[in-house]
């Protein structure tokens, strides 16, 4: 019978506190490009051609598209967009610095606060479900050299103002007009020393305080997404 050797053991020892260690630091989430994706972090930017968890620490930048799949929550961008994604006490934050990232929802309850690239966001309330047979929720935000809008697809939204609450009903989007854009996407070399996470580059936000509700004009069609972690490719807007 023939039994491992001390150097063998170690080395195995070592590979399962290594996948342990990696475990640990995994957030809810997985990133799955079609192409690849670059992470930027602490002045660094790694590339994936393939699925890897989410860092929310990171600034995403989809070299093809690519979808972020969380619990109950789909998250799909083109080529060229630049975004990063941060749970925390139930909320999702969404940060868009160039492009437009496709959201679909599952629960209804779900609260996300939407960034801008000059450092604001707008949060929301809830969603209402579509009177459909297909329950999920979609809609989407898009960011330009001189706006941003978050426009709903499928079902309602609801969103918080200075003002109270207002609904975006589906084909409807907030209207956002930016001040101050930098001249680009801030990235982790502008964070925190200290932290080195993407969100302290963002500082303190502040709540936008006037929207404006009017036609969407980015609105995006998904014939299909799925809410398994088991899909191994993004889907496309069509």
């Amino acid at each position: 019978m023939n039994f491992p050797t001390v150097s063998s053991m170690v080395s195995f020892t070592c590979a399962i506190l290594i996948i342990a260690s990696s475990a640990g630091a995994a957030t809810k989430g997985h990133i799955i490009p079609e192409g690849s994706v670059s992470l930027q972090k602490n002045g660094v930017v790694a590339k994936y051609n393939g699925q890897t968890v989410l860092d929310e620490n990171a600034l995403i930048a989809c070299d093809g598209s690519c979808m972020v799949k969380m619990q109950g929550i789909s998250l799909i961008a083109p080529g060229g967009t630049k975004f990063a994604v941060k749970e925390s006490s139930g909320l999702i934050n969404l940060y868009v610095g160039q492009g437009q990232v496709n959201f679909v929802i599952a629960d209804p309850a779900q609260a996300f606060a939407f960034y801008t690239p000059d450092g604001r966001y707008v949060e929301t309330e809830g969603f209402i479900v579509p009177a459909s047979t297909d329950k999920s929720i979609k809609g989407f935000i898009n960011v330009n050299e001189t706006s941003m809008e978050i426009g709903m697809e499928k079902g309602s939204m609801i969103v918080r103002t200075d003002a109270g609450s207002r609904t975006v009903q589906p084909g409807q989007a907030i209207q956002l007009a930016q001040a101050n854009v930098p001249s680009s996407v801030p990235t982790e070399k502008a964070a925190s020393p200290k932290s080195g996470a993407f969100w302290s580059s963002l500082g303190k936000p502040e709540q936008i305080g006037i929207i404006t509700v009017g036609a969407a004009a980015g609105i995006w069609a998904a014939s299909e997404t799925i809410f398994d972690s088991n899909d191994h490719s993004a889907s496309r807007n069509q």
